[in-house]
This record gives structure tokens, C-alpha cells and sequence, in this order.
């Protein structure tokens, strides 16, 4: 009797547990994606400031921002890439990989430092509210 209490308490806790935990998981995942993107817009800028084109120096310079060589674009849980490459206009995606627990999450910024977040259907996060400009990574739906 005491053991099948026991089980019966470890389920418990692993039913309650688990859904926080993997939300964890996940707003750590999405956490490098934002710091990709920040580092990259930051480099974006300085681009624009040397040059006053976004364009001048095409998607290698927009992943690689000035740093030195150009960082893998497919590496961890995001793809990422470059779009929207004009004199005066980028647009930075992340893309989470199919077969990760970010599958379907997209997150992009632009020249103007405007975030959208883009989830799949049944995601454990939100997409960015209507009107807003932010980056969503909390099942609460708060911005960043």
C-alpha cells in the first residue's frame, strides 16, 4: 500500500513538474535566438553607419555583422537568415528546426529594431500581440 502511494505521489509531482520544466527548456532555447539576433541587428547597424547602405555588403555582412567570418546560419535549435536587403531596409529571421522543441517558432527583427514573434498552432508560447514589437518567450505572453 505505502509503495503504490508513493507512485501514485511521484506521478503527481512528475504531471506538475514537467510542463514548468520544459517551459524552461524552451525559454532558453529561444534566449540564443535572441541574442543572435540583437548581436547581428547591432552589427547591421554599424554597417549601415560605414556605408550608409544595409545592401553594401549583401547577407554574408548581414550574418556576420563586422565580426570577422560569418558564424554557421543553421547551427543549435535556429536557422537563421537575412531578407529584405535594401539601401535602407534588412530583416533578420530565426527559424526553429523541425524535430526541436522550437519547431515553428520564428522570430525576426528589422532596421527599426521591430521584433514579431511567429508561433505554430498548439505552441507553448504566444505570437507577438497585434500592434506590438516585441519578442515573445513565456508562456504568459510577456514581451521582450
Amino acid at each position: 500500500m505505502e509503495i503504490m502511494v508513493t507512485v501514485a505521489l511521484v506521478a503527481v509531482l512528475a504531471r506538475l513538474a514537467l510542463p514548468t520544466y520544459q517551459s524552461y527548456v524552451l525559454r532558453g532555447k529561444v534566449s540564443q535566438a535572441f541574442s543572435q539576433l540583437a548581436s547581428w541587428s547591432i552589427g547591421m547597424q554599424q554597417v549601415y553607419q560605414d556605408n550608409r547602405s544595409y545592401a553594401s555588403g549583401g547577407a554574408t555582412t548581414c550574418l556576420s555583422s563586422g565580426a570577422g567570418a560569418a558564424p554557421s546560419t543553421n547551427t543549435g535549435d535556429f536557422s537563421y537568415s537575412c531578407s529584405n536587403m535594401a539601401a535602407t531596409t534588412f530583416t533578420l529571421t530565426a527559424t526553429g528546426k523541425s524535430g526541436t522543441s522550437v519547431a515553428g517558432y520564428t522570430y525576426s527583427v528589422d532596421q527599426n529594431g521591430a521584433r514579431t514573434t511567429v508561433t505554430p498552432a498548439g505552441a507553448t508560447f504566444p505570437s507577438s500581440p497585434a500592434g506590438a514589437s516585441c519578442w515573445v518567450a513565456s508562456s504568459s505572453g510577456a514581451c521582450y
